[in-house]
This record gives structure tokens, sequence and C-alpha cells, in this order.
């Protein structure tokens, strides 16, 4: 279901019901919100063969929250891309494969099977606080996680975010980050330097450059210690940019 653009919502009813439906894509949905009896938290209660689900620019209409509850239980596939909301949670048992794009202050609670997470932040376009983890991630098979930030007064505290992202993604096994991911935590060493590194189980650490017109970045002691330290086994690829413009 699309609507026409950013001024231009199509706007889906407080209830409705597909019992059969397993796939389902919005983009510039307006999303109604009761603060009463809080139907946007049920939006996906009557989905329940839904497997796949990707919300993209999606907004809510109505109420004084812009809270949004994602719950279900039998749900595989969720990507979440350019959101409005204050807070987002994430309650999906069976989730398998999570891509999250430009979508702040989403907080995963539970999603024990989660198998690959695919996360791109770009400091730049938004406010709020990158991916948040309390659920255990005891499977994680594939992490790639891109953002950017060029704002050098923003760096301290995001930093902190980054850090605190990656130390609950510890069972990963393949890791990718861009560089300018490593550049922020060069930036801000103290926040690493006397931290153990959490990553016990991992087997591949992939850097590339996301933007070749960036100079290239050097990796400090600090980030790589606190990157492979526990995992001493592990292959490390550092992509140069002549490779990426080959």
């Amino acid at each position: 279901m699309s609507g026409y653009g950013y001024k231009h919502y199509v706007r889906i009813p407080l209830a409705w019901y597909f019992p059969a439906l397993i796939t389902l894509k919005l983009f510039c949905v307006a999303m109604h919100f009761d603060d009463t009896t809080d139907k946007c938290g049920n939006l996906l209660s009557n989905c329940a063969s839904l497997k796949n689900l990707t919300l993209n620019n999606c907004r809510i209409v109505g109420g004084r929250s812009k809270d949004l509850k994602i719950c279900h239980l039998g749900l595989s596939n969720l990507t979440l891309e350019d959101g409005g909301y204050n807070y987002v949670n994430v309650d999906t048992p069976q989730l398998k494969n999570f891509t999250l794009i430009n979508f702040p202050s989403v907080h995963l609670v539970s999603a024990p099977n989660l198998a690959s997470l695919h996360l791109e932040d770009d400091k730049d376009k938004h406010f709020g606080h990158p991916l948040k983890v309390s659920a255990d991630l005891l499977h994680l098979e594939k992490v790639d996680v891109c953002i950017r930030c060029s704002h050098e007064y923003k760096y301290k505290d995001y930093a902190q975010d980054i850090v605190c992202l990656l130390q609950q993604l510890y069972s990963v096994k393949c890791l990718t980050l861009n560089s300018e991911l490593v550049k922020l935590l060069s930036s801000s060493v103290e926040l690493i330097s006397d931290q153990p590194s959490p990553f016990t189980r991992l087997k591949s650490l992939k850097i590339y450059p996301s933007d070749i017109t960036e100079p290239e970045v050097t990796m400090s002691t600090e980030v790589k210690n606190f990157l492979l330290d526990s995992s001493q086994d592990a292959t490390f690829t550092l992509v140069s940019h002549e490779v990426c413009t080959t």
C-alpha cells in the first residue's frame, strides 16, 4: 500500500482483518492512533499469518503519542525506513532478519532468534538515538552497520550510543562496519580504551568506505583492540578506496 508522497499519505482504518496476509509493505501511509484504546499498537493483531513487514515513510496521526508498537508472534522479516515517531518498541520473538534505515529511537525488546541485522543511521538527517537492544541476541550470524555523522559537535554522545550498540551485538559472527564508524570510535577512544572486546564469537570483520570522496580512515590501536581482541582468529578485511573504485 502506497501514498503519493510526503504530503499525501494514504490513511488506513483503525482496525483491519487480513488473517491470511503474509507480506505487508506500507509506504507513505498514515496510521490512526487512539490514546484511549492504543489501536495503533494493535495494528498487526488481525494479521496472524504475517511474515514480512515493511514500513517506509509512515506516520501516526491523531492522539497525543507518536510512539509505535510492533508486536507479532510470527513475524520473520522486518524493514523500517525513514520513520517519524518518538519511540518504537519491537517485540517479535520469531524475527530472523531486521533492516533499519534512518529510523531513530527503536527499542528491540524481543528477538531471540535474530540472525541478520542491517543498520544504516545518518545522524545528519534526524535526531534521536540509534537502535537500542534489551534482548539477548544469541544467534546473530551477520551484522552490517553503516553510520554517518559529519558534525563533530555530535560526536561524543553519538559515539557513546554506538559503543553501547556494538556491546549489545556481542554474539555476532560476521561484522561489517563502514569506515566513518571507525573514525567516530577513533575520535572517542576514551570510551573503549578500558573496555574489553565484546565480540567473543567473531569469525570475520570487514571495514569499508561508504563514501570514497572522504579521506581514508586509519584505525587506531584502541579501536582494533575493541573489535578484535576477544576473537583474534577472526578474518580481518580492510577495503581501500582503490578497491571500491575498480
